[in-house]
């Protein structure tokens, strides 16, 4: 109203995430299955449990080889939690297995699993049920995106319940009201036929 913006949080889609189950939920501060935090727990797995998994990781897993198994969380770390976002479903089978040969369902039970950590799949049903007990007060009066170029159906699912109780506002980078897809050149399209 008066050409001034203060107090505003600039987060990434995560964070918005983490902080908005934090209004609903009873959650920890900060997200214990996070990237930066999920790749140390990996990393003190693949060290004290090298022979664990040397089957399926043992290349990366030599005992002089200490910054491979660093470099093999942060890739776990990041794939893992691709998984929470966009591979829930597998995640819920995970959970629920008690034996398994598939390496990754096996460390994540480990990580995980057996350590029974908050996670984003979970809490998001528990969130999406909370919520509509919640009072509005608790939620952030406005949500606005700013280019974001893609969100997970998991994302989506949520930001359409919050959506309903607060305004949620989409920006994106696009000159144009027409859809991309469709604007082609005449050369592309003949190459099609």
């Amino acid at each position: 109203h008066t050409g001034v913006a203060a107090n505003v949080k600039y987060l990434f889609p995560a964070e918005l995430t983490w902080d908005l189950l934090g209004r609903v939920l009873t959650i920890p501060e900060h997200n214990p299955c996070s990237v930066e935090v999920l790749r140390w727990r990996l990393l003190q797995e693949f060290l004290q449990n090298a022979a664990l998994h040397q089957t399926s990781l043992g290349h990366y897993l030599q005992s002089d080889q200490d910054d491979s198994a660093w470099q093999l969380a942060q890739q776990v770390a990041s794939v893992f939690d691709g998984y929470l976002f966009f591979r829930p479903d597998w995640i819920r089978t995970w959970e629920k297995q008690t034996t398994t040969e598939n390496w990754q369902e096996k460390l994540w039970q480990l990580v995980i699993g057996d350590q029974q950590l908050e996670h984003w799949v979970n809490l998001q049903s528990r969130f999406i049920t909370e919520l509509a007990n919640s009072p509005t007060e608790k939620l952030p009066p406005r949500i606005i995106f700013f280019s974001i170029p893609a969100l997970s159906p998991a994302y989506i699912e949520l930001i359409a319940k919050v959506a309903e109780r607060i305004d949620i506002h989409f920006f994106m980078m696009n000159p144009s009201i027409h859809y991309w897809g469709d604007i082609e050149s005449n050369k592309r399209r003949m190459r099609y036929k």
